[in-house]
């Protein structure tokens, strides 16, 4: 019985180590090469690197709109933009900045609220590689028939 209960522990242990394995190895990896455009951009704040990724992918057209969700509540377009390294005026009108999520949660229903009323079917998604599978499944609870292109930032 106890010889049972061993290699049931190491079958557990070994599953755990290839499960964080793979997490790593999909966290780390980089984007993947999906040119294609999409009806906007999210990208889910949290380190500066992603939102200056969302901006150089708005000027490259992936995407006619951005949200940046969960920004700083007295941050706006002209700190945002200066702070990522991008001149403000140029996205003007199409970058929206959404101050209500705190959460990855909060981040799909805010992103949910805004690609219904923009008419958004596809959207790439800007957030750290380790964090895109959360995001991601947030995103489809919150937006179930919407096209989802994640876009990781190591």
């Amino acid at each position: 019985m106890r010889r049972i209960g061993a290699v049931l522990a190491g079958l557990v242990l070994a599953g755990l180590v290839a499960g964080f394995a793979a997490f790593l190895l999909a966290a780390l990896l980089p984007p993947a090469a999906e040119s294609r455009e999409t009806d906007g951009i999210v990208v889910l704040t949290g380190g500066s690197e992603r939102v200056a990724t969302g901006f150089r992918l708005l000027a490259e057209g992936r995407a006619p709109r951005m949200l940046i969700s969960g920004a700083h509540p007295e941050a706006g377009l002209l700190e945002i933009a200066a702070a990522a390294g991008f001149d403000p005026p140029p996205f003007a009108g199409r970058v929206a900045i959404g101050h209500a999520a705190a959460s990855t949660r909060g981040n799909a229903a805010e992103t949910a609220a805004w690609a219904r009323a923009e008419g958004v079917q596809s959207l790439r998604v800007v957030t750290a590689g380790y964090h895109m599978p959360r995001a991601m499944l947030e995103l489809r609870r919150a937006l179930p028939r919407a096209l989802l292109v994640p876009h990781p930032v190591p």
